[in-house]
């Protein structure tokens, strides 16, 4: 096993990788026949909702820009629930590894590339890009909303959904009506991670948004010093986004939920599976306007299914982007025309955020981008991390 450092993970900052058994053939090489597509699936948020628990804790994950905390289910109690369900005997539940190739992908932990990706799109399309604090948030959120309304988004390999979550965020904070519905499809190799982390940490997103009445469902636990040492049950604080709390899966706020995402026009769709089958199917649906992937490049024999599903999902023949000069990039955000007008009249967009290597497991941004101009795609480089472990995000095209 192979151990690699990531900052924002609920318990540590460690994650065990357990390489595949077999890495003499790379489905990322142009000359090596393919197996035959693996079932990819759908299933329904009416379907998704009902496998929501009674109540789940949650916790904020610091904004990258200094707003509204994004929130998010916590890791140890989506285990917990897991571990109690009818999937307890599936191999990742007692596995000590955070990555099982092939059968589980590490959708439950929160990886730095999903919050590297909300970073570039609040710096560039935010009116508040170049401050922070709850003004330029809300500006921010605003511009955002305005920006993804009406538009078609992929999220591949989800995971616990944060772009998504914080676009879903900033969708409700805009209130302008739209004549075209809003779609945010989300994709994970596990059904188990839906369930268990991208739904709940949609609901969470909307949470600003529903009625006070949903609000009430969830609670934030008290301070210890206000604790009372008489009663049995520590007090309970109304919802505060800026802190830890519970949240109560009621009927109501379930209702209210639903009901929110069709006022507004926005339609949640998931898929779970192989990305050999995703790439079949997304040659008979409609085109995406933004397609987004964070920390999926880590095994070079996945690249080549990945590269089918980003390369499928777009519309071909967009104008080639302007490439960004590395120096431009380091330490700054480089806003391209991607980020200057609403996705619904701009060319398709594509931002794949990773590590530049990672060290052990095979993958890294070099590989990847040499992949993507193989085949006659073109990447620039939107923003560079170069603390610690290297990151980056591209965005890519053919």
């Amino acid at each position: 096993m192979f151990k690699f450092s990531f900052n924002i993970d609920d318990e540590d900052d460690t994650v065990v990788v357990a390489p595949s058994a077999d890495k003499s053939v790379s489905a990322a090489s142009s000359s090596t026949p393919r197996a035959p597509p693996q079932p990819s699936k759908r299933i329904s948020l009416t379907d998704l909702l009902a496998t929501l628990p009674e109540n789940f804790s949650y916790s904020p994950l610091a904004h990258p820009l200094g707003g509204a905390p994004l929130l998010r289910r916590d890791l140890y109690d989506a285990r917990f629930q897991l571990a109690q369900g009818e999937a307890a005997s599936e191999a990742y539940v007692d596995a000590d590894t955070d990555l099982i190739p092939g059968t589980y992908e590490g959708g439950l932990k929160s990886w730095e590339g999903g919050v590297d990706l909300v970073e570039v799109i609040a710096r560039g399309v935010g009116s508040g890009r170049s401050g922070k604090g709850k003004a330029a948030a809300g500006s921010e959120e605003a511009d955002v909303g305005r920006w993804v309304r009406g538009a078609r988004v992929l999220e591949v390999g989800c995971g616990t959904g944060l772009p998504s979550a914080y676009l879903l965020r900033s969708l409700l904070a805009s209130p302008e009506a739209s004549t075209t519905r809003t779609t945010l499809h989300l994709q994970d190799y596990n059904l188990p991670v839906l369930s268990l982390v991208t739904l709940p940490n949609l609901v969470l997103a909307a949470l600003p948004s529903l009625p006070a009445s949903a609000r009430a469902a969830a609670e934030t636990a008290a301070d210890e010093d206000e604790e009372d040492d008489d009663d049995d049950e520590a007090p309970r604080r109304p919802f505060d986004p800026t802190r830890a709390g519970t949240l109560d899966v009621t009927p109501a706020l379930v209702e209210a939920f639903t009901a929110l995402l069709e006022e507004r026009g926005i339609d949640l769709v998931f898929t779970y599976g192989d990305w050999s089958g995703m790439a079949v199917d997304l040659a008979g649906e409609a085109k995406y306007n933004l397609v987004l992937t964070a920390e999926t490049i880590y095994a070079e024999e996945s690249v080549g299914p990945l590269i089918d599903v980003l390369r499928g999902s777009v519309a071909p023949g967009a104008a080639k982007a302007k490439p960004v000069a590395l120096e431009d990039s380091l330490e700054a955000l480089s806003v391209g025309d991607w980020s200057k007008e609403p996705l619904v009249v701009s060319d398709p967009v594509i931002l794949v955020a990773a590590k530049v290597l990672y060290f052990g497991v095979g993958g890294g941004l070099d590989s990847f981008v040499a992949r993507v101009e193989e085949l006659g795609g073109w990447t620039t480089r939107v923003h560079d991390w170069v603390r610690g472990v290297g990151r980056a995000v591209v965005r890519i095209g053919w």
